[in-house]
C-alpha cells in the first residue's frame, strides 16, 4: 500500500466515532450444536440472527438451540449504571470486536462486528485475522478495535412466547 493511501486508511480510522461502537446491541445468545454433539456459545446481532440461523443449519449442518435475546453494553455506561444492571439474573463480561477492512481497490473501508465472550477475544481475532490473509497478501489493510462490555440478560418468563426476530419460516 501506497503511504498516501496508508495514510487515508489510518485517517479514515482515527474519524471514525469510537462512541457509535460504543452503542448497546440487541444480541441473540445461543448454542450450536455440531453432528458430535459439541455446543459452543455464539452472540449474533438480533437483525442479522435468522439470516445467521439459516447459514449455520443448512451450510454448515449445525444445530442452534435455546436463543434468548441479551443485550450488549459498553463497559463505561455498565459501570455507570451497575446499581440497575446489577439485578439482571445473568451479566457475562463479552467483548465487541471491530474488523477494519481497508479495500486498495475501491478505496473505501468496511466494518464487521463479532461480539464474544471477553475470554474468548483472542481466538477470535486469530480466526478473522486468518480468514483475511489472503485480502491482506493483496495489499489490503485491516485493523482490530476490541470493545469492553457486557451482556446483560432479562429474566425468563415462562409465559412468554420463544423469541420471534427476523423473518418466520
Amino acid at each position: 500500500m501506497s503511504t498516501t493511501k496508508k495514510a487515508a486508511f489510518e485517517a479514515e480510522l482515527n474519524t471514525v466515532p469510537l462512541l457509535e461502537y460504543q452503542q448497546s446491541q440487541k444480541l441473540v445468545q445461543c448454542f450450536t450444536s455440531n453432528g458430535e454433539g459439541e455446543q459452543r456459545m455464539r452472540l449474533v446481532e438480533m437483525e442479522n440472527f435468522r439470516l445467521w440461523e439459516y447459514m449455520m443449519t443448512t451450510k454448515h449442518g449445525l444445530e442452534i438451540l435455546d436463543p434468548e435475546p441479551c443485550l450488549w453494553i459498553h463497559q463505561g455506561d455498565f459501570d455507570r449504571k451497575q446499581d440497575i444492571f446489577s439485578h439482571a439474573p445473568s451479566v457475562r463480561a463479552v467483548n465487541r470486536v471491530v474488523l477494519s477492512i481497508y479495500d486498495e481497490a475501491y478505496g473505501f473501508s468496511h466494518f464487521i462486528n463479532r461480539f464474544v465472550c471477553a475470554e474468548d477475544t483472542d481466538q477470535l481475532i486469530d480466526i478473522l485475522k486468518g480468514h483475511m490473509q489472503g485480502r491482506l497478501n493483496n495489499g489490503d489493510e485491516c485493523e482490530v478495535i476490541v470493545v469492553e462490555g457486557y451482556c446483560v440478560q432479562r429474566w425468563q418468563h415462562e409465559s412468554l412466547p420463544p423469541l420471534m426476530v427476523g423473518l418466520s419460516c
